[in-house]
C-alpha cells in the first residue's frame, strides 16, 4: 500500500502541510522536525515522483548518463533523460550525458572516463558487453560511485557491484519473438535469416539465444539460412551498409520466408524487404517502435514489433540514482525489468 503524507504527519504529530514542506525542502519548518519527518518517511517507505528532497540539497548534485548514439530505443531514452533532467533541475541536480558511436568498447570507455572527470555522484550507463568496460565500471563502484546498468546487461554483471540493472529481459524477448513467429508464419518449413548489429551488445546476443532456444522448444520446422552481422558489412554498422547487406541476402536467398532483426537497423532491413518486393510475404519480427519501424509496419515489411518501454529506460535510472544519492533509498530489486510490448499495425501510434 502506498504511504501518504497524512500517514507521515500522523506518525510525527504534525500537519500534512508541514510534511509537504519538509519533504520538498521548503522554508518554514523547524530543522529538527524536518529531519524527523525525512527519517520517518524513509522508514515508512514513502515514495513520490522524485521522492524526498534532502535537507542538504543546497549543493549541486551531478549525475551522469552514458549511452549510444542512434535512433530507436536510444532516441527514446534521450526523451526520458531530458524529462528527468527537467524535473531534477528543481532539486539543484545537473544531468551530464555522453553518447558514443558504434559498438567499439574504446568509444564507450572514452565517454565514461570523460564523464567521471566531471565530479559526478552517480552514473547510469548502457554498457557494451566487454571485459574492459566491465573492469572500468567495477573500479567506479569500488570508489564509492553508485552505478545503474541500463538497457544492457553484461556477462558477469554481478562482479561490477552496480546498484541495479534497469531494462529488458532479453532472453524473454527472444522467446517472445519465437512465439510470435509461430503465430504469424503459415504452416510449413520456415526459411530464416537473422540480422544483428553487434554481438558485443548483450541485448542482441541474448535475444538471438532466447529466440533459437524457443524455436527448438516449440519444435518448429525452421532452417536458419544465415546470421548476418551488419557491423561487418562494407559500410560498417550504418543503415546503408545494413540495407545493402539485407538486399544482397534476399536476392541470394529467394526462399526466405522469415527475418528476425535484433539490432537497431531494423528500419534498414525492412526497407530492403520492401524494395525487393517481399513486403507482406516475409514474416519480419523485430524490436522498438520509432518512425522508421512505424513505416515498416504500415507497408507490411515488418509484421510484429516488440517494445521495451524505452522512454522509462532513460527516466527511471536517474530517479533511482537520485533516490540513492540524495536520500539513501536503495532500489527495490537488483534487476528491474520493463515489459515486453507486442506492437502490430492496429495498435501502433
Amino acid at each position: 500500500m502506498k504511504v501518504t503524507m497524512e500517514q507521515i504527519a500522523n506518525a510525527v504529530g504534525v500537519s500534512r502541510g508541514t510534511v509537504d514542506r519538509a519533504l520538498h525542502g521548503r522554508a518554514g519548518v523547524n530543522p529538527q522536525i524536518a529531519e524527523q519527518i525525512v527519517t520517518v518517511a524513509k522508514q515508512l517507505g514513502y515514495r513520490a515522483s522524485f521522492d524526498i528532497k534532502p535537507l542538504r540539497q543546497q549543493k549541486k548534485m551531478i549525475l551522469g548518463f552514458v549511452l549510444r548514439e542512434g535512433r530507436g530505443v536510444w532516441a527514446d531514452m534521450m526523451v526520458g533523460i531530458e524529462r528527468a533532467a527537467a524535473e531534477l533541475a528543481e532539486y539543484n541536480v545537473e544531468i551530464i550525458v555522453r553518447r558514443f558511436a558504434g559498438y567499439k568498447p574504446e568509444n564507450e570507455l572514452l565517454c565514461i572516463n570523460e564523464i567521471m572527470n566531471q565530479g559526478i555522484e552517480g552514473l547510469a550507463v548502457a554498457p557494451i558487453n566487454d571485459a574492459r568496460v566491465k573492469a572500468r565500471l567495477t573500479e567506479i563502484t569500488a570508489s564509492g560511485i553508485p552505478v545503474v546498468l541500463v538497457n544492457q546487461e553484461m556477462n558477469g554483471a554481478e562482479e561490477v557491484g552496480a546498484l541495479c540493472y534497469f531494462g529488458s529481459d532479453y532472453m524473454l524477448a527472444g522467446r517472445t519473438a519465437a512465439g510470435m513467429l509461430k503465430l504469424c508464419h503459415p504452416p510449413g518449413r520456415i526459411e530464416l535469416g537473422v540480422f544483428c548489429a553487434s554481438k558485443n551488445m548483450f541485448s542482441q546476443s541474448t535475444r538471438i539465444t532466447g529466440f533459437l532456444q524457443e524455436i527448438d522448444r516449440l519444435g518448429l520446422n525452421c532452417h536458419l539460412i544465415d546470421l548476418l552481422n551488419s557491423s561487418r558489412s562494407t559500410n560498417g554498422s550504418n543503415a546503408l551498409g545494413t540495407y545493402d547487406l539485407a538486399l544482397a541476402f534476399l536476392k541470394k536467398h529467394p526462399e526466405t520466408t522469415a527475418v528476425y532483426t535484433v539490432g537497431g537497423q531494423s528500419a534498414a532491413v525492412s526497407t530492403a524487404i520492401y524494395d525487393s518486393g517481399r513486403a507482406g510475404s516475409i514474416i519480419h519480427i523485430t524490436f522498438d517502435l520509432h518512425p522508421g519501424n512505424l513505416e515498416g509496419l504500415q507497408n507490411g515489411s515488418i509484421t510484429v514489433l516488440i517494445g521495451q518501454e524505452s522512454v522509462a529506460q532513460g527516466y527511471q535510472p536517474l530517479k533511482i540514482l537520485y533516490d540513492y544519492c540524495a536520500n539513501g533509498i536503495a532500489p527495490p530489486s537488483s534487476r528491474i525489468l520493463v515489459k515486453s510490448e507486442i506492437i502490430i499495425p492496429q495498435n501502433a501510434y
